[in-house]
């Protein structure tokens, strides 16, 4: 039995005798050992403590002894060291640019990280004509829903990279 995580777990993603669990409404990923059934850390995805918007973590990978939490609303990967079991303390590495709104991330078969942007490069699909009615003027421009979707792959940098990055 598992006890409950945070609030709205959106993604669960296990490793080993860890099962982590991203909490899209309070920036978290709960830690959970899977033999005990217990929360034994969460881990605060929100890199900007001083911020009120929240980050949404929508995805989780571990490689490399590397915990990569995407957050959608920072544009971003979060990327963690992991300890030798899911009750050590995690250490923030920094953070990886991505597109608008990271999704999902992942790495292939050759470890190099991929990360699927649900809205990409914003509005650049086909412009889209509306009219509202009788005496308004027809319009056409890139609407709100009009997003196209991307997926990045890049090479796994490392972590001192990761971290003079961030600073920028």
């Amino acid at each position: 039995k598992i006890r409950a995580a945070g609030k709205i777990p959106a993604v669960i993603y296990g490793h080993g005798t860890a099962m982590y669990v991203g909490n899209t409404n309070d920036d978290t990923v709960s830690v959970i050992d899977t033999i005990t059934g217990n929360v034994v850390q969460t881990i605060s995805t929100q890199p900007w403590t001083g911020s009120k918007v929240g980050y949404q973590p929508d995805s989780i990978d571990v490689v490399d002894n590397h915990l990569l939490v995407s957050l959608g609303r920072a544009n971003a990967i979060e990327v963690f060291a992991l300890g030798t079991s899911a009750q050590d303390p995690v250490r923030e590495i920094g953070l990886l640019p991505t597109d608008y709104y990271p999704s999902g991330v992942f790495t292939d078969s050759s470890g190099d990280i991929v990360v699927a942007n649900r809205r990409g490069i914003d509005a650049r699909a086909p412009f889209v004509t509306s009219s509202q009615g009788e005496n308004t003027t027809t319009v056409s421009s890139h609407g709100t829903h009009s997003t196209t979707a991307s997926l990045t792959r890049f090479a796994w940098p490392s972590d001192t990279t990761i971290k003079a990055d961030t600073a920028k």
